[in-house]
């Protein structure tokens, strides 16, 4: 089944549209899929500790999440951002994964499942949320945050990140209220995780099991399981290594995308 979506993006007071076609997955779709299917990609582990416009080192290979170097909240500014419902995913877990795949657990965890036997999970979340930054606000606060990372790394080290291309701001995260586990081993029998046992994630709040053997994430604060990256370059739009500039560097625009403002309706997918 088809179903036509259109996203609406307002940059610098221009109304920018584009109109693409999703393919709603038969049955069932998972957070999973929903984010990769909208170009998101896992935050692994999830924690609550990421904002908008937080710059971060993404290497091409490296596992786990970014590499975290600067964020708004840490010079006093906060970011204005856009906030909306997320497309929606199916809340069941008839669909499950590798524990290296995907907005898995933190790697305490992992050992604690593997150790029972268990090697694939299912998740389900509740509440999910959309902070996409104004790219235009955002702009105003860049450059106070290229200089903090220059004081912490060193100019040489910003530099090199220019010219490797690693060096990312985050553009939107996806958030959820609620996030619950189920583990299995490799032909899908449960593998319980014991209770009481609990995990304290990174940013404030924990992962906690449930007397069903689940493990579950009820939080304060939304807890981040996905984000979208835009990369930093030089003013000439190349890495540092082949342009003429001394390491300044510039952001590059959101593009009209799912993050954009969309109302729910339309990117919901049964």
């Amino acid at each position: 089944m088809r179903k036509w979506i259109t996203f609406v993006a307002t940059l610098a007071g221009v109304v920018a549209v584009a109109v693409v076609v999703v393919l709603s997955v038969p049955g069932c779709v998972s957070i999973n899929d929903v984010m990769r299917q909208y170009g998101y990609e896992a935050m692994t582990p999830p924690t609550t500790k990421w904002e908008p416009g937080t710059v971060v080192e993404i290497v091409n290979g490296r596992p786990g999440a970014p590499q975290y170097l600067v964020a708004p909240s840490d010079l006093k500014m906060v970011s204005e951002v856009f906030v909306s419902d997320a497309p929606n995913a199916t809340q069941s877990h008839k669909i499950s994964y590798g524990l290296d795949v995907g907005v898995s657990v933190p790697e305490t965890v992992k050992v604690k499942v593997q150790l029972k036997g268990g090697c694939r999970y299912s998740l389900v979340t509740t509440g999910n949320q959309l902070r996409t930054v104004k790219l235009f606000a955002f702009k105003k606060d860049f450059n106070s945050l290229v200089d903090r990372v220059k004081e912490s790394y060193g100019s040489d080290v910003w530099s090199s990140f220019l010219e490797k291309g690693t060096i990312f701001y985050l553009s939107s995260l996806w958030y959820a209220k609620e996030l619950e586990y189920k583990f299995y081993d490799e032909k899908g029998g449960e593998v319980k995780v014991d209770y009481p046992y609990e995990v304290i994630v990174a940013g404030g709040g924990k992962l906690e099991s449930t007397k069903e053997g689940t493990l579950i994430y009820k939080g304060v604060e939304p807890i981040c399981i996905g984000f979208q990256k835009r990369p930093i370059t030089t003013k000439s739009g190349r890495p540092g290594a082949e342009s003429t500039g001394n390491g300044q560097a510039t952001i590059e625009p959101i593009e009209a995308s799912p993050v954009a403002k969309t109302s729910a309706k339309d990117r919901k997918i049964d």
